[in-house]
């Protein structure tokens, strides 16, 4: 258990973070997950809150499991988080996107295609 606290919020959240690879962190809420998360936040301290690392410069892909799933599946998934060998089939077999839906409560559109960048 991990202690964060978001640039934008006083708060100090108990989550689980895990370090998936040199870039890659996966975050569990423990309960509802705030609406402030986009800032950026900090990983506190366990014994005295005194910031241990910064996290600003991130993507946020937002995925729940799907209601389908077995507890076994969702485990398997943790491990191969945990230990950096899950692929992208891996997570989209187990959970589902939840992008569309945040994008039709706030309102705003989500690109369907990614256009490539050409090279100079």
């Amino acid at each position: 258990m991990e202690f964060i606290r978001f640039k934008n919020d006083d708060g100090i959240y108990a989550v689980n973070l895990t370090v998936v690879s040199e870039h890659v962190l996966s975050m569990e809420f423990e309960k509802k997950i705030p609406e402030n998360y986009l800032a950026g936040f900090y990983q506190l301290n366990k014994n005295n809150n005194i910031v241990e690392g910064t996290y600003e410069d991130f993507n946020t892909l937002y995925r729940a499991y799907k209601d389908s799933v077995s507890d076994t599946q969702i485990e398997n998934l943790k491990e191969k988080l945990y230990r950096g060998i899950a692929t992208r089939a891996d997570i989209t077999r187990v959970t589902r996107r939840l992008g569309d839906e945040i994008a039709h409560v706030y309102g705003f559109p989500i690109p369907r295609r990614r256009v490539p960048v050409q090279e100079r």
